[in-house]
């Protein structure tokens, strides 16, 4: 632990982490949070029950950078002889707009379990959140061992494809957004027999990947209506002998003529002016 200490104080990709998922803690309820605690980050932990029919080890918990978000709110926490969970649902400060919440779920299943039972009931919790919240990105990441998900999630990505424990893949992270995340690997915190999995973003928002479609639109202005009246005060009415056809095409005819007009983006569902559309590009 003193070592994630450090590490989260000198180097900047732990430091500026948005989540670090741990499993197989071995925490039990006689260790304190503030034992386990690292600055700048909200803890939460699912240690081992009972339930699980085993008295040592397992156990999961998510460190949540409070500078990326502090609207968190534990959904579940389950621990079986299969499988052991925490799911999280996550509102960052900064979100893009097609996602309406973050879905985080850290697992962790023992060697030697039914997998397919460990598979069927991760499944079960991840297909309850999508019914929820069908547009949240949910990731699903930890130590799986034998097990995998592919089949009981044939429409999420695995992000991992590289070996985190000797020439094994045993951690892995699904997720249901495509082209997401790449992963990199460092070697194991201390006496930990896993390596460090680092998953870098990949995605890009909306607003920047699509191409946005120009409208022009007529507007009025305190310039162009005072022009309008101008124009209809000066035209001479007599002459149109109480055409009413006449006078109507004449009226529009001004309209045209003095209003003015200004070129709107269209993108996601957003229109948006010029300057706004370059301000949230860069952002």
């Amino acid at each position: 632990m003193d070592i994630l200490h450090t590490r989260c104080r000198v180097e900047k990709s732990f430091r500026e982490a948005c989540i670090i998922a741990l499993s197989e803690t071995w925490l039990e309820d006689s260790v304190p949070d503030e034992e386990v605690s690292l600055d700048n980050f909200t803890i939460i932990r699912a240690d081992r029950t009972r339930d699980s029919g085993k008295e040592r080890g397992g156990g999961v918990c998510v460190y949540i950078n409070n500078r990326w978000c502090n609207n968190i709110k534990i959904h579940n926490r389950v621990c079986t002889p299969d499988i052991e969970m925490l799911t999280l649902l996550l509102r960052p400060y900064y979100l893009p707009r097609e996602f309406p919440t973050v879905v985080i779920s850290c697992v962790y299943i023992p060697p030697g379990i039914n997998t397919n039972t460990a598979a069927e009931l991760a499944a079960h919790y991840v297909h309850t959140m999508l019914s929820k919240y069908p547009d949240a990105p949910v990731l699903i990441m930890g130590d799986f061992n034998s097990c995998n998900l592919d089949c009981v999630l044939p429409s999420f990505e695995q992000y991992v494809d590289v070996p985190t424990r000797r020439e094994k893949v045993l951690d892995l992270c699904y997720g249901n957004i495509n082209n997401a995340y790449t992963a990199h690997v460092q070697p194991p915190i201390g006496a930990a027999d896993h390596n460090i999995v680092f998953l870098l973003l990949q995605y890009k928002q909306l607003l920047k990947r699509d191409k946005p479609a120009t409208y022009s639109i007529t507007q009025w202005s305190e310039d162009t209506t005072v022009q309008l009246q101008g124009s209809l005060a000066c035209t001479d009415w007599s002459i149109f002998d109480g055409d009413l056809d006449i006078k109507t095409d004449a009226v529009v005819t001004c309209t045209h003529t003095e209003k003015g007009s200004r070129k709107l983006y269209r993108a996601n569902g957003l229109y948006l002016q010029h300057t706004s559309r370059h301000t949230l590009l860069h952002r």
